[in-house]
């Protein structure tokens, strides 16, 4: 799936918010990404997803991955 990511930089934080239309996994909805220079994390306000995810940056693209949480 390609969505445009729309959000802000803040260099001086170090800190970016982002926001993914239609980018959540579970339910489809709008999905909000924070990215600092240690860690990143996603949430969807419709259903209340949280996950601490993976973000890379290749080719003028940003890839957003969520590991699993454990293992059953």
């Amino acid at each position: 799936m390609h969505s445009m990511i729309h959000g802000v930089i803040d260099r001086g934080e170090g800190r970016a918010d982002l926001s993914v239309p239609q980018g959540c996994p579970l339910c489809g909805g709008s999905l909000d990404l924070r990215v600092t220079p240690t860690s990143a994390f996603t949430y969807c306000a419709s259903c209340r997803w949280i996950s601490r995810s993976v973000v890379a940056v290749r080719s003028g693209t940003v890839e957003v991955g969520h590991p699993p949480g454990g293992v059953a």
